[in-house]
């Protein structure tokens, strides 16, 4: 009978021992809960103001500021863990609650330790210092206004001033070649951003900003409002000195305002390849180059060099070629 009562005494001491850590275990699972919650919060604003600095392309985050982020979601999913143990296990087994006790004592020491950290009084972010800009496969020039031509629209675009510039003349005599060229040369050496975007016949406002955003890696779906979607290209392409946009085949003149285009801000530079002379004074172009058909001798070693023959073409082949 002593015997029976002892075990039944021991056992009951045992529960109210699971009970006391089970309460334990609650009251610091409770506890962890609220600072975990605090630091959700600052997860959030940190988060909102990332995107807002980040989205225009000229601000990336710190990398400290990345790996704190992502010791906060690893300490969230923890705490969940964690959290659904101590609801499956109840106050059953003592020495599964005591470790619990533990965990519950890391997790809050590691979360005050995230709080503490998470004010970055150097910033968030720092300057993203990567100029855009592709370098275009291209054909070689012929002429010699061509390269003529090439020389004076990169000395244009190297100046401080912002500019617009015009590039017309008759279709396919070379304008969007000499453009790739002007491209490749203003991105060697590094220094300035330069973005190509192609316009095309009947292409709208909303249409061809959206282009141009996705040129410069800039989404803007979620800014709503046009007036909202022309002021953040605005800045984007304004946030860096010397940004040169190129309009490849445009037709219809537009408000540069309306798109977006940050004209007499920060040196940005506006090129339209257009055929019309009459639109680059629309437009306002403080400079136009015309781009001329190749001469006849020009052609002709155009010509020459396409066949690469490595002897020379009989008389009588010149000959038709002299009558054309």
């Amino acid at each position: 009978m002593h015997v029976r009562f002892q075990k039944l005494r021991n056992h009951t001491m045992d529960i109210a021992k699971s009970l006391m850590n089970f309460e334990s275990v609650n009251k610091k699972m409770v506890r962890l809960k609220r600072k975990v919650e605090d630091l959700e919060s600052k997860e959030a604003d940190i988060t909102m103001e990332l995107e807002e600095a980040e989205s225009s392309g000229l601000k990336k985050r710190r990398r400290v500021v990345d790996n704190w982020l992502g010791r906060v979601g690893n300490l969230r999913n923890e705490v969940q863990q964690r959290e659904e143990k101590v609801r499956a296990r109840g106050c059953v087994i003592s020495n599964i609650t005591e470790l619990l006790q533990n965990d519950f004592d890391r997790l809050e020491n590691e979360a005050t330790e995230l709080l503490q950290n998470g004010n970055f009084a150097e910033g968030l972010t720092v300057e993203a210092d990567e100029r855009g800009g592709v370098s275009l496969l291209t054909t070689d020039l012929v002429g010699q206004d061509f390269e003529t031509n090439k020389n004076t629209i990169c000395e244009w675009l190297r100046s401080d001033e912002s500019l617009i510039v015009g590039v017309y003349g008759l279709g396919g005599v070379g304008k969007t070649t000499l453009l790739e060229h002007v491209n490749n040369q203003l991105l060697n050496p590094p220094g300035i951003s330069v973005y190509w975007v192609t316009a095309s016949q009947h292409c709208s406002n909303s249409v061809l900003r959206n282009r141009i955003a996705d040129t410069v890696g800039l989404h803007l779906s979620k800014y709503g409002e046009e007036k909202k979607k022309a002021a953040q290209l605005a800045r984007t392409l304004g946030g860096r000195r010397g940004t040169v946009l190129i309009l490849d085949d445009v037709w219809d003149c537009f408000h540069a305002d309306e798109l977006g285009f940050p004209i007499g801000l920060n040196g940005f530079k506006l090129i339209l390849l257009t055929r019309s002379l009459e639109l680059c004074r629309k437009m306002n172009c403080q400079y136009t180059i015309k781009v001329e058909s190749l001469s006849d001798k020009e052609a002709w070693e155009l010509f020459l060099e396409k066949l690469r023959l490595e002897t020379s073409l009989p008389p009588q082949i010149e000959a038709i070629a002299d009558k054309d």
